[in-house]
This record gives C-alpha cells, structure tokens and sequence, in this order.
C-alpha cells in the first residue's frame, strides 16, 4: 500500500482503486459508489496532503451555505506548479469567478468536498466531461454557492505532469464556450 494511502485507510475511508478509465471516470464511479452526505475527492499523485483534504470537509461541514469546496493552491511554491501554470489557473479561476459569480480561485484543484444532494442535481454527466471546474460550474450553474480554501499542494514526486497540455487546451475550450454563451454542462 502506498504510504499516503494509510491516512486514509485509518479514518475508515473507503478507497476505491480505478482499473481503467480517466480520472474523470473515477470521480463519477467513486461518487456513485460513495455513501454519506459529503462526497470527497484528492488526487493520488502525493501533491496534495490529507490533512488539507481534512480542512476542506470541516470547512464545507461548517458553512452550510456551501455545496462545493476545493482546495486554493495557487500560493503554493514554483517547484509544486510552474509560473506559467499557476498564471493560467489564476486567469481562468478569476473568468470562471466574474461569469459564474462565485469564488471559483482554482477551478482545477484535485482536492474538493461537495455536497451529495448537490451533486445529485448534476450526476448525469458523462465521465468525460466531469471533473473539479465542470462540478463548480454546473453547480453555480444551478444556483449553489461553491468556494475554496487555502491548501499545501507539494512538488509531484517522481514524474511530471502528464497533461498540462491537455488540461491548458481544457481550459481554452472551457473559456471560449463561457465567453459565447454555450456553456451547457452534460446532466
């Protein structure tokens, strides 16, 4: 077992290990098979640490108000996430945050909370399209307020991102389908 896995196999979590697929099939798969009232999610590349995934579901337990909470790292160091990235994070949280009217800072984080009757609202995504932004999105779409929190997101160990390309591309199409008004989320 890994090592960043023993947290959260000694809360009592339930882990559930993808055997094909993208990660966006695993958050929907995850989810599906969850139970309780908060769903959770925090990638298993080691970047993100349990205990903020702790701070996000205490947060999002706390203020009632909220259906979705993610993790802030855009403060986080240059080895964690490059300038180039963290800049174009920061510009699409700030676009998604001027168009949705919410506190969407960093829209791509892959350590959130949400809400369960929330996220019922906008289950019938396709796994392809799921994921962090797109829940925010359709959620503030909807009318629920979504926010985050400060987190430590550590340098990747091991590897390099694999898809900064893709996910900058991601974004590129998201802002532009924002921008003209064609922003309609799979439900």
């Amino acid at each position: 077992m890994s090592p960043w896995l023993s947290p959260l196999y000694s809360t009592g979590a339930r882990v559930v290990v993808q055997k094909k697929g993208v990660y966006e099939h695993a958050l929907v798969e995850g989810f599906r098979l969850a139970r309780g009232d908060i769903l959770v999610a925090i990638d298993p590349d080691g970047t993100y640490s349990v205990d903020g995934l702790k701070k996000i579901v205490d947060y999002i337990i706390e203020h009632k108000e909220y259906a979705y909470v993610g993790g802030d790292r855009l403060d986080c160091s240059s080895d964690a996430m490059p300038p180039s990235i963290k800049l174009g994070n920061r510009l699409f949280g700030a676009l998604a945050s001027l168009l949705m009217m919410q506190g969407m800072r960093d829209t791509f984080s892959g350590s959130f909370a949400m809400r369960r009757k929330a996220y019922e609202t906008i289950r019938g995504m396709d796994g392809y399209v799921a994921g962090p932004t797109i829940f925010q999105m359709a959620l503030a779409r909807k009318g629920f307020k979504v926010g985050c929190i400060p987190i430590t997101y550590k340098p990747r160990r091991g590897s390099k991102p694999k898809t900064t390309n893709v996910k900058q591309l991601f974004a590129f199409k998201l802002v532009w389908n924002m921008v003209v008004g064609r922003f309609r989320p799979i439900m």
